[in-house]
């Protein structure tokens, strides 16, 4: 028999039943002899030491692997009919060192494979996308075991045409005692243990083996499952309830196999821009880039972050200026009245958020005060009275801040939050 073949005879397999019959057509030998170097990494996705070549293709920082055939393990190349996951593994296991590389697309076209080999395989494009972004496409099928895989990916992606799915497992057991009788051949086999001739193809299969394996099948699907929950965010339960159904193009993104449908004309241009963005280089899971006519606009809720000026943004690789805000977001802040000197104590001898800033100061009580201030007094006193009375309490070195700076200068409250950075920086030497 077909030593490929035989991976998938009478063994639990990941594979559309429709395309079983291909699997005997199966190459187990390749002769690479008469490549060049670039076209055995291709195929192999081994490249020696001092080689210049990739063993994928690789456009404007986007690896391109491509998937096709039936999957399986131990093959040792990679052609138009069948792939080997070692092949796969050897490519991802490259591209996540490659410092030309700064997304990976991962092209199917599979029917499905082994189990023998799956399991790792997926983890290991799990484990690239966190650290770089894995788009996978099913163009045109990703089915049982190329939906394992295909789960794996950062951003999954089907086109028109492209089919999901078979999340099942299978097994073909075939029974010759028939045929032989049939013949005049008469098979004994002898053998040693209870379970040692277990689902052999020279008689009946029996109920209690039947079950045995049915069983097997259950906790290999379950396995499954749980793997392409993990790469989808689907629970285990709703993977389950697909029963091994096929889904194509539209079909895959509503039931939450794909995140959406693409063009395979369009996308690796798609990817090497959103690469490019600088905010995106290390995102994972993201949503569709393609406009969703049902779907109605609502406008996401402000927050502290997106509310904060839009010139914090562009000061942010500015130490000096992110300091004086720092400072002066936790003194102006209406939490510090009344706690002005621990205020003053948070802004100038701590380097804490003004965030995390403002939540120790809602939970301290108020400081005791003499006299109240007036409305106009206190609106203006908050930060110049707090920073003086901070330094007058502490034994602090002898600081000023830049020569050049006059106390009418200081009169403002960014003025004041420059003298805090200064005297700062003098006191404590950063």
């Amino acid at each position: 028999m077909n030593p490929i073949a035989n991976q998938f005879n009478q063994c639990p397999v990941l594979l559309d039943a429709r395309h079983i019959t291909s699997i005997a057509s199966i190459k187990a030998e390749f002769d690479a002899s008469k490549l060049t170097e670039q076209q055995r990494a291709m195929a192999t996705g081994i490249v020696s030491a001092n080689s210049e070549y990739k063993p994928y293709e690789l456009i404007k920082g986007i690896a391109i692997i491509t998937v096709r055939g039936a999957l399986i393990h131990n093959l040792g190349y990679s052609a138009s009919w069948a792939t080997g996951y070692d092949v796969i593994k050897r490519k991802i296991g490259f591209a996540m060192h490659d410092p030309d590389v700064k997304g990976v697309l991962v092209k199917f076209h599979t029917p499905g494979g082994t189990v023998y080999g799956c399991p790792d395989t997926g983890d290991l494009i799990h484990e690239c996308g966190k650290i770089k972004p894995v788009w996978t496409l099913s163009d045109d099928m990703a089915y049982s075991a190329g939906q394992w895989l295909h789960a794996q990916g950062t951003r999954r992606l089907v086109t028109q045409s492209g089919g999901l799915g078979s999340i099942g497992v299978l097994v073909a057991h075939a029974d010759f005692s028939k045929m032989l009788e049939d013949y005049g051949v008469e098979m004994t086999l002898i053998f040693d243990g209870q379970h040692k001739v277990d689902g052999n193809p020279y008689e009946k299969l029996p109920d209690t083996v039947k079950a045995q394996i049915k069983a097997d099948c259950k906790k290999t699907r379950g396995e499954f499952a749980t793997a392409v929950s993990r790469g989808t965010g689907l629970s285990v339960a709703d993977v389950l309830n697909t029963e091994a159904e096929c889904y194509s193009g539209q079909q895959a993104v509503d039931i939450g196999l794909a995140d959406a449908v693409v063009s395979s004309n369009s996308i690796l241009g798609e990817f090497i821009e959103f690469v490019n963005k600088p905010q995106n280089a290390q995102t994972g899971n993201v949503m569709s880039t393609q406009p969703n006519e049902n779907a109605t606009t609502t406008t996401p809720a402000p927050t502290a972050d997106t509310q904060k000026p839009a010139a914090d943004a562009a000061t942010q690789t500015d130490p000096a200026t992110a300091e004086r805000t720092r400072i002066k977001g936790i003194m102006s802040c209406e939490d510090a009245q009344g706690r002005t000197g621990l205020a003053s104590k948070l802004a100038y001898d701590t380097s804490m958020s003004v965030d995390e800033a403002v939540a120790i100061l809602q939970s301290s009580p108020k400081e005791p005060q003499a006299d109240t201030p007036k409305p106009e007094e206190q609106a203006g006193a908050t930060v110049s009275d707090g920073f003086q009375k901070a330094m007058n309490t502490e034994n602090h070195p002898d600081l000023s801040a830049d020569s050049d700076q006059t106390d009418a200068e200081l009169s403002t409250d960014e003025a004041q939050a420059a003298a805090m950075l200064a005297s700062f920086k003098t006191a404590t030497g950063v």
